[in-house]
């Protein structure tokens, strides 16, 4: 009897011991990459081109898509890609004045994260290069001649606050502090409104900005 009982006691405990998660099951590894979606408010590019006509904004709501590589628990390797387009009438004439503009934007540098890992909210810094281009034409339907475009070439540097929702699951804002750009413009327009003829501009320019241009973005990390 006793045999039996002490052979049942050795039993239970083999079932409850081999239920039991360990600790080193329930470790999750850690992200290497995250990838973000969201929106951002831009300058536009080349403010002439995108500009034509006085119908652009200083600011252009622009999706935003970011690929991140974790290199270690301070330093990143971000990748950013942002653009739009727009167009449709801007004048209800006969014929009717249209509007097509757009552009895309590519930066690529590192971020380094200044806050201890403890905190709710990590804070970052980040500098990029950066290469865009942007066009616009504008005129009729059958002759959308008038316009031009931007080559931009630069950097920029900003700030960045990010906080965890659930796991794997971010909320990032940042925003851009300051940009310098090399920027190459081509434009295409009429002397004046009523004139047939048309000139031509090529332009240069190296511009410094100190407009904030925030960003919000959700980020998922794998």
């Amino acid at each position: 009897m006793r045999t039996c009982l002490l052979l049942a006691v050795i039993s239970l405990s083999s079932v409850c011991h081999a239920g039991t998660p360990t600790d080193s099951s329930e470790k999750v590894p850690a992200a290497v990459w995250s990838i973000g979606a969201g929106y951002g408010l831009f300058e536009y590019t080349g403010g002439t081109v995108l500009g034509v006509n006085g119908a652009a904004p200083p600011y252009s709501p622009t999706p935003v898509l970011t690929f991140e590589r974790i290199l270690s628990e301070r330093l990143s390797l971000l990748l950013g890609l942002a653009g739009s387009y727009s167009g449709g009438p801007i004048y209800s004439s006969e014929p009717p004045i249209n509007q097509r503009s757009g552009g895309l934007t590519a930066s690529l540098g590192p971020r380094f994260v200044l806050s201890d890992a403890s905190l709710p909210v990590a804070v970052s810094v980040y500098v990029a290069g950066s290469a865009g281009y942007a066009a616009a034409s504008y005129g009729t339907p059958s002759d959308m001649s008038q316009g031009g475009h931007t080559w931009s070439f630069g950097a920029s540097g900003g700030v960045a606050v990010e906080r965890q929702l659930i796991n794997r699951l971010a909320l990032r804002i940042q925003t851009q502090l300051v940009r310098a750009t090399l920027d190459q413009s081509f434009t295409r327009f009429p002397m004046t409104p009523l004139s047939g003829t048309v000139q031509e501009r090529n332009d240069t320019s190296l511009r410094v900005s100190f407009l904030p241009s925030p960003s919000v973005e959700l980020r998922l990390y794998f």
